[in-house]
Parts: structure tokens; C-alpha cells; sequence
């Protein structure tokens, strides 16, 4: 299996919840030239689908509510992605 960039920053989220990937996902998320349709097929192609639609879901959240989410709370979330049959 061949990760791509997005793919494998988002991959490195799920697998390791760390709060400084999920700060650079929800950077990258918000880059204006970003082409979020062919995201949508990178991440489908790595099986990240469920993944990318959390984080976008949480970040169109923080984008609205200026509130802070906690170290425990991104933890929660990726785990939340690795269990089998759960989506966040």
C-alpha cells in the first residue's frame, strides 16, 4: 500500500491520536487551493473515508465555536476511528 501525503498525515492520526498531527490536519483542511475532492479520493483509496469526514466535521466545529478541544478529547476522537465498526 502506497500512502500519499494527505493520506499518511491523516493515517498518522488515526493510528496515533497525536494532537500535533491533528493540529496540521486541520491546517491542511483549511488550505485555500486544496483540492478536496481528490482528497476525498486519496483517502477513500487508503480506507481513511470515516477519518477525513471526522476531522472535516470538527473542523467546520472549531471554525464556528472558537471553543478548545483538550489533548484527551483528539485522543478520544482517533481512537474512536481505529475501533472496529465505530464512527466518530
Amino acid at each position: 500500500m502506497r500512502f500519499r501525503p494527505q493520506a499518511l498525515r491523516l493515517a498518522e492520526f488515526v493510528a496515533t491520536g497525536n494532537a500535533d498531527v491533528f493540529q496540521q490536519y486541520l491546517w491542511l483542511l483549511g488550505v485555500r487551493g486544496l483540492d478536496r475532492k481528490r482528497l476525498g479520493v486519496r483517502a477513500g483509496d487508503e480506507s481513511l473515508t470515516p477519518a477525513l469526514e471526522a476531522l472535516t466535521r470538527t473542523a467546520e466545529t472549531l471554525e464556528h465555536d472558537a471553543t478548545r478541544l483538550e489533548i484527551w478529547e483528539i485522543t478520544d476522537l482517533a481512537k474512536s476511528l481505529r475501533a472496529p465498526g465505530k464512527e466518530a
